[in-house]
């Protein structure tokens, strides 16, 4: 961040953010419940967006309420484009619109080799010792609970409240329920711990998973995001 607002490298990457973008918002007060949307119109002091949807629900935010965002959008120039700002006002008389204040810190990442899936979905894990068998993902005990927030054929952000004995290069064995029936079995290695709120955010990259999963994964992945973009076009053709 620049002393009086954006530094040269973050205005660039704000003024690569062009309509038709990706993204998706999470109120500071509710982290885990994502709204997305898509890039109308980016100017210097403002982004407009569609207002963003969950399912089929409006982010309405009441009038004089100062309503405070974490940002995430995808953007082919500059890959994930992440920022925390709020939201300047609405409108709902002749279209449903957000606008958003422009931020004062951008961080971004370039885009990863595989599409990343936003979701919120069960997750059992378990520390593994560096000499167990690569190809057993059984849970040990203590078993720890936690909410994956994305998910790609690479790997998973995993929010948690436990990080005791966890550090940057610990491996974990991880079960994701991805639908009722549906568990994803895999070991991986978390590559980076942040705070999320009051919670824990921890990036894990898969170091070993089974074909079969591999494939299972693969096509959750496709059909969900499949599902979510025929559900937007619909509800935007109304």
């Amino acid at each position: 961040m620049g002393i009086f607002g954006l530094s040269f490298k973050e205005k660039k990457v704000w003024n690569s953010i062009a309509p038709a973008n990706k993204i998706s918002v999470r109120l500071k007060e509710s982290p885990h419940d994502v709204y997305r949307s898509n890039v109308i119109e980016v100017t210097k002091k403002i982004l407009m967006i569609k207002t963003p949807m969950l399912g089929m629900v409006y982010l309405e935010i009441m009038p004089n309420t100062v309503a405070m965002l974490e940002v995430e959008i995808l953007n082919p120039l500059n890959g994930r484009i992440f920022f925390s700002s709020k939201i300047i006002s609405q409108e709902w008389m002749k279209e449903r619109t957000t606008r958003i204040a422009v931020p004062r810190s951008i961080k971004w990442v370039q885009l990863r080799r595989c599409f990343r899936l936003e979701i919120v979905l069960d997750c059992e894990y378990a520390l593994t010792g560096a000499r167990s068998p690569k190809d057993k993902f059984d849970l040990t005990s203590p078993v720890l609970f936690g909410l994956v927030r994305n998910i790609s054929e690479l790997g998973v952000f995993l929010i948690t409240e436990n990080i005791i004995n966890i550090d940057v290069g610990t491996q974990l064995n991880l079960k994701v329920n991805l639908a009722p029936g549906l568990l994803f079995r895999g070991r991986g290695k978390v590559l980076r711990i942040e705070k999320v709120g009051d919670k824990f955010g921890l990036g894990i990259e898969f170091l070993a998973t089974r074909e079969n999963d591999r494939e299972m994964l693969r096509k959750f992945i496709f059909s969900t995001d499949r599902k979510w973009n025929i559900r937007t076009q619909e509800q935007e053709a109304k």
